[in-house]
């Protein structure tokens, strides 16, 4: 590379860090991402203008790594991509849906791009950036290029109207595969095809990658297992060779004459040194389904690589595939959300349980699920070593505890040995395990709770009572169903004696939530008519009102209430609701991809979703009902938005508080503590990065959250 290209390169760098790309933790709609994107998002290419600086392209967005692939950026300047090509600092990105249109280019290795005017037919396939002045982008339909940089294109069409990937040697030579199973080559730039290559006739397959080592030997990889074709004579004639590789390829690269590197479905990849005669599997030793297909490589350096694809996942090497680095771990569905402090968390994703101790912005495999046995259905945790999981099989379930924060797990005794079902499992805040099972009649469905953290059980119900809510140690609501009606019921002492609140005869309670011993609310469902209940009195009496004409006639699935007015529902199709006047209004709360799961901890609201999805939004500011006799803020902040000094004055200063500086990812940058009587405090922010910071308030009876703006 040349002094004048690695200078431009490092300008490229610290721009991009001054211009504030937004991180891969980026927003949407006031959700914040923290299981890192571009996680659940399927990647359709990896290109890299050098070994620090490298894009990917989902269909939505395109992401930027100035690191060698450890982190990446939203690239806020880029649609979503199909196809990027790099010859040094000049790039190229075709769009993902060809109703985009535009293609893009860049001549400053992406810091800024310029849109580039085509009238191709088809969708756009694949782009090579051959030199600064040699680009051929090839369509289902047609290949389009310039020999002079973009200042003049031609179109030329293939012989076929879906072409599914190629590959160009120079301006003039090229090869262009199709997904029904033809390979179509030409000399002179498209004005003449040969059809070197045809089974259309005889297999559904196509193909998917087309790739040489050299101007006579290349490969091309079908979509049909085992079935991998190699032509050495240009591509004149193809032949079925065998390689050993069991799975779908979906790209080739090589990076010289003899080594050579395929991803492929299942997450595997595979690597050449003799010129493709033999391939070894060089995939990480991580857990892959059908889905997860890696759809592109990038072969940097003979150690350096990235292959990428479905649901966001970016496998990196620096040691040519001994050892690989992955995005993230949690790629499954979250169903299941629980944290037991602010930093430590677990879920359920599908079928396996994960962890977090940093808030969840990195997760790690803390059980792993075993093919035929129960699956994870219930999480519940007593503080952030000791848990229970409930799992459930087709016609048994079992308990699991772990005492050293999901490290090992030993199985529990059941409450009953003839139950097959588990309704329900928690700890109440003293500590005291409850469960509820269902066997299909009333004979062995039962609700229990354990005082020794699930080794020994008592029969507390005669029923299985659902969705416990404990608001004390004594205070516990449930519901029940009893000849297809839900009903409310209460317990005072612990679960000794239980009384019925509520008898909704002929309506579904579809959720329900009470904040503290005698607030509650539910959400009830009769003929399609959907109506909130609520009481202030501990369940005596109820009000009655109709939800708004948006949320009138869907299904809801779980409910939160942060205090007596601000509360969260979630509808079947994932979409939140939000009300800060204790139900009187409801907002919606969009978040990407839907939701599975909703949990509230600490200052923030958390939404698990398909595919790794994990979103967390600030809860508004909590005043305490002990506080409740001003309305007044607890703190102001000025001046904001700020650059240097930002003062902080307070106007409750009765007690201790502690003053906390965070940023949009959440993590604390600064504390400080200010005693009785003490009204003002300041900080110097200049050191810090332009952007959005919170200042959090805490004390005894209250916890309040001001946005601060650094400009």
């Amino acid at each position: 590379m040349s002094e004048k290209n690695k200078s431009l390169n490092l300008i490229i760098l610290v721009l991009c860090m001054l211009l504030g790309y937004q991180t891969v933790f980026s927003q949407y709609n006031g959700w914040e991402s923290i299981n890192p994107l571009p996680t659940s998002r399927n990647i359709n290419s990896v290109a890299f203008v050098n070994e620090s600086l490298g894009y990917i392209g989902t269909d939505e967005h395109v992401y930027r790594t100035t690191d060698g692939g450890e982190s990446w950026m939203e690239a806020d300047n880029l649609q979503g991509t199909k196809s990027m090509s790099f010859f040094n600092n000049v790039g190229y990105s075709t769009p993902a849906y060809s109703s985009w249109g535009n293609v893009m280019r860049t001549t400053d290795g992406g810091l800024t791009w310029s849109t580039v005017t085509l009238y191709a037919q088809g969708s756009f396939v694949k782009v090579q950036v051959l030199s600064a002045s040699k680009i051929i982008i090839t369509t289902t339909q047609q290949i389009v290029y310039t020999t002079n940089g973009g200042e003049d294109w031609s179109y030329r069409y293939v012989p076929s109207c879906c072409s599914a990937t190629s590959f160009f040697h120079d301006d003039l030579s090229g090869i262009v595969a199709t997904a029904n199973g033809k390979i179509f080559k030409t000399d002179d730039a498209g004005l003449s095809w040969d059809t070197t290559f045809d089974e259309s006739n005889l297999s559904s397959a196509g193909f998917t990658s087309v790739s040489f080592s050299n101007a006579l030997t290349g490969y091309a990889g079908s979509t049909s297992w085992d079935e991998l074709y190699k032509t050495t004579d240009g591509g004149a004639t193809w032949y079925p060779v065998e390689v050993g590789i069991s799975f779908q390829i979906k790209d080739i690269e090589f990076l010289d004459e003899q080594t050579g590197f395929a991803s492929a479905e299942y997450g595997k990849v595979y690597k050449t040194v003799d010129g493709g005669l033999s391939w070894t599997s060089i995939a990480p030793t991580l857990l892959f389904n059908s889905s997860s297909n890696l759809k592109s490589i990038c072969v940097i350096n003979e150690n350096k690589i990235v292959t990428v694809g479905n649901l966001g996942r970016i496998l990196r090497t620096e040691d040519g595939g001994v050892n690989w680095n992955i995005n993230s771990n949690l790629f499954r569905d979250i169903r299941h959300i629980e944290y037991a402090s602010d930093l430590v968390g677990y879920v359920i994703g599908h079928f396996d349980v994960y962890k977090t101790t940093n808030g969840g912005f990195d997760w790690e495999m803390v059980r792993q699920h075993v093919t035929n046995a129960p699956v994870p259905k219930f999480i519940t945790f007593l503080n952030e070593d000791v848990g229970l999981i409930g799992c459930v099989g087709q016609s048994y379930s079992r308990y699991y505890r772990t005492t050293d924060g999901g490290s090992t797990w030993t199985q529990l005794p059941q409450p009953n040995p003839n139950y097959d079902q588990i309704s329900f499992l928690g700890f109440n805040e003293a500590g005291v395990l409850f469960t509820s099972t269902y066997y299909g009649t009333n004979t062995y469905s039962k609700t229990y709770k354990s005082s020794d953290m699930g080794q020994t059980w008592i029969e507390i119900y005669n029923e299985p009572l659902y969705q416990l809510n404990f608001t004390s140690p004594q205070v516990i609501y449930a519901l029940k169903t009893y000849n297809g009606a839900r009903k409310v019921v209460k317990s005072d002492d612990g679960g000794g004696i239980w009384t019925e609140i509520l008898d909704l005869e002929g309506q579904s309670i579809m959720c329900y939530h009470f904040y503290t011993s005698e607030v509650g609310y539910l959400i009830a469902k009769t003929n399609n008519i959907t109506s909130l209940h609520k009481t202030i009195d501990g369940g005596i009496t109820w009000s009655i009102s109709s939800l708004p004409t948006d949320l009138e006639g869907r299904n809801f699935r779980e409910m939160i209430f942060t205090d007596e007015n601000q509360g969260y529902v979630m509808d079947n199709d994932g979409i939140i609701f939000q009300t800060s006047d204790g139900g009187d209004n409801w907002s919606s709360l969009n978040v990407a991809y839907g939701g599975l799961s909703v949990h509230s901890q600490g200052n923030y609201l958390f939404v698990g979703g398909p595919s790794g999805n994990l979103w967390r939004r600030i809860l508004p500011a909590v005043v305490s009902a002990s506080d409740l006799d001003t309305k007044a803020t607890a703190m102001t902040i000025y001046p904001n938005p700020t650059n240097d000094i930002v003062n902080l004055k307070f106007t409750k200063t009765n007690q201790p508080h502690t003053i906390k500086l965070s940023d949009s990812l959440g993590r604390i940058l600064r504390t400080a503590t200010q005693m009785n009587n003490e009204n003002s405090f300041s900080w110097n922010v200049s050191e810090l990065a332009q952007g959005v910071y919170f200042i959090t308030i805490e004390s005894e009876n209250i916890t309040e959250i001001t946005k601060l703006i650094i400009r």
